[in-house]
This record gives C-alpha cells, structure tokens and sequence, in this order.
C-alpha cells in the first residue's frame, strides 16, 4: 500500500527501516496483552491454554521468515522469551471458561472455516508479479530493477540491490492530489532555485517532471507522475560517487510507470486456504507437492502444528495454501 503526503523530497525514506513503528513494547506490556487475551478467550468458551500453543505456533512461523530472509513476520514487532508461553499457560489454569459455544466446536468445522481465507498479502494493496509492481485499485504499474530485493510496506514500496544496501534504493510513494506534478510543486512552495532545475515530462502519456539534486554526499533523483488524480514520487537515492552508475537505473523505473492494463490484472494473484486430505503414510513434503501448495513442507507442517518429521495417517485433513486468479470487489 501506498500511505498519502509524505515529504517528496525526504533524502533516506523511513519505509527502508520496515515497519518498526509499532516495534517499541516494553516486556510489561506484552505480559499485560497476554493476560487479556486469556480473560477474552476463556470469557467466550475457547480454551484459554491454547494462546499458548498459538505462540509457539508463531513462533515457528517467525523461524520460517527469518531463514527465507523474507517479510518480517508478527514476531519481528512482539518479540517472544523464554518464560512468555509458560506465564500464558499459568494464567490459563486459573481462568474459568464461560458458557458460550466457541465458534469452532471440533478441527472439521474449525478447517471448513478457514477454507478459503485469504492468506499472505492482499494483492489489493499491490503485488510483485516478477519485478513488476501492480496495483489493481489504484491502476498503475511500474518495473523494478531486476534481481533486486523488493519490499512493499504502508509507507512506500522500495526496491535495493541487496537486503543490506542502505545508501542505495529506489521508492514509490503517494506525494500528494492532483493533475499536474508542477501544481503541486506550486502548494509545496518549491525553492525558486529548484524550480529552475525540473525538468517538464510526459510519461506513458501522463503529466510528469523530473528533478535532480545533491543531498549530504547523496543524489536523489526524483520523477512525479499524475495518474487519477493523485501524484506519485519514483525517487532514486545513490552515493554522488556512484550516481553515474545508477542514475540510468533510476530513470528506467520511472519511465515504466502506466496504467495498469486488463492483461496486467489478470497476472495478479492471491493465496488462499484449502484442505487436502493425507495419504497412509504421505509425508508433510509429499503432501504438498502431490496437492500444488504453496506453501513448502515446513509451512504446512507449521500452519497445521504437525511435526515436520512426522508421517501422516490416511484420510488426514491439512491446511494449504492454493494460488487463485486476484477477484476485485465491487
């Protein structure tokens, strides 16, 4: 997703530090959530002592991102300690569970429930199909640098050469409303001297203009383009020594803004949850070749806390993860 107003010309995007704005809990603060989520849980007929598997559930799943060195996941914001479950399951003993039937009364019902829940990112808030970044409801794709690491957060979607770069990358982001990038330009109040260096444009047939400038031994180049009423900042950041290097890079991106085509929305998928049913025997990485999952053996073993090890029974019901064409709502 792509947030509104943010500075255009910021010089280091805060969307390459991740989402760590809700990182900051102390540990008295995770202790206190874990008390209310035991009261609620017990208080609407679940069994309380299950939040405990539930973190070791995600627990498991943190360890699953850390070594695909991908998205951070749930843990990366709440970390976990070693006395964190046995406190839960302690609190859970002295819980008196009230009356209400939970939703899911037995593991059927539970996984016919989860049946087609949508799993991973929602492709409405943009999707990497390759190097390309689709975005189905505001309309407009561009292409990243190949080979590059690609990450979308709330802030912005970035695009590094590496996991590690942090003097070199390129973003996206939302700088404003409007038509023209010149008017906003206008509102902003853009130094005269500046003004004096953008460069008027049209990309993909739509009104764009290009600025560079040297900011504290960086480059920055950005390119605004207006599509639907809104305008949008592509800027690329490289050292000045290294700015030769990258600038064409830099310029290739921005230039591959469009709108976003039928054929393009018709590339953009989703993950959503199926139930397959074992073999006598079938292993977990049998399992998930033999039913098209996404998900590896690891994840389907996590996602239904099996052992990875373990061999499964005949008639076995587990969760997977099925790709299925992006349905646009209404």
């Amino acid at each position: 997703s792509i947030a509104p107003r943010l500075g255009t010309l910021a010089a280091l995007p805060v969307a390459l530090a991740g989402s760590a704005a809700i990182s900051a809990y102390s540990r008295q603060q995770e202790h206190a959530a874990d008390q209310l989520g035991v009261g609620y849980a017990a208080a609407a007929g679940y069994e309380p002592v299950a939040l405990a598997d539930a973190l070791g559930a995600l627990e498991r799943e943190h360890a699953l991102h850390e070594n695909a060195a991908s998205r951070p996941s749930f843990l990366s914001s709440h970390p976990t300690t070693p006395d964190r479950r046995q406190r839960v399951e302690e609190h859970a003993r002295n819980q008196q569970i009230g009356p209400k039937a939970p939703a899911s009364g037995n593991r059927a019902t539970a996984l016919k429930n989860l049946t087609g829940l949508m799993v991973g990112p929602n492709p409405k808030n943009g999707a990497f199909v390759g190097d390309r970044f689709l975005h189905p409801e505001l309309g407009f794709k561009l292409r990243l640098p190949a080979k590059w690491k690609h990450v979308n957060t709330p802030e912005a979607v970035a695009s590094l050469p590496d996991a590690k770069s942090r003097d070199v990358f390129v973003t996206l982001k939302l700088a404003g409303e409007g038509d023209d990038p010149m008017d906003l330009f206008a509102e902003e109040g853009l130094d005269e001297s500046l003004m004096k260096k953008v460069e008027r444009r049209r990309i993909a047939g739509l009104p764009a203009a290009r600025l560079v400038s040297d900011s504290q031994g960086s480059v920055v180049d950005v390119t605004w383009v207006a599509h639907r009423g809104r305008i949008y900042a592509i800027t690329g950041t490289a050292p000045a020594a290294a700015a030769r290097r990258y600038q064409p890079i830099f310029r290739r991106v921005a230039d591959s803004f469009a709108p976003l085509t039928a054929s393009d929305r018709g590339q953009i998928t989703e993950l959503r949850v199926a139930v397959a049913s074992a073999q006598e025997g079938e292993s977990t990485r049998a399992l998930a070749q033999r039913s098209r999952s996404e998900w590896n053996a690891d994840w389907v073993a996590a996602a239904n806390a099996w052992p990875a090890s373990k061999r499964l029974s005949a008639g076995q019901a587990m969760k997977i993860a099925v790709k299925r064409r992006y349905k646009e709502k209404p």
